[in-house]
């Protein structure tokens, strides 16, 4: 029995898929430079989304509860 073949261009580069991707996740922590090295400002980091999905889980089940 035949098993599935790989894409063309994965074959030709000799890598799994997997392997591919363990490759591009272990490669910050082999070469850091391309990183950023000065931490994110406190203003430009996303605020937390919890206030927001509680307002919309009160609302929805307010319109799913029969009055």
């Amino acid at each position: 029995m035949a098993g599935p073949r790989r894409a063309p261009a994965l074959a030709g580069a000799g890598l799994h898929p997997c392997g591919r991707a363990a490759a591009e996740l272990t490669a910050p922590r082999q070469d850091p430079a391309p990183r950023p090295s000065v931490p994110g400002q406190e203003t430009r980091r996303v605020r937390p989304l919890w206030p927001l999905a509680v307002v919309l889980a009160v609302a929805w089940t307010a319109a799913l509860v029969p009055p």
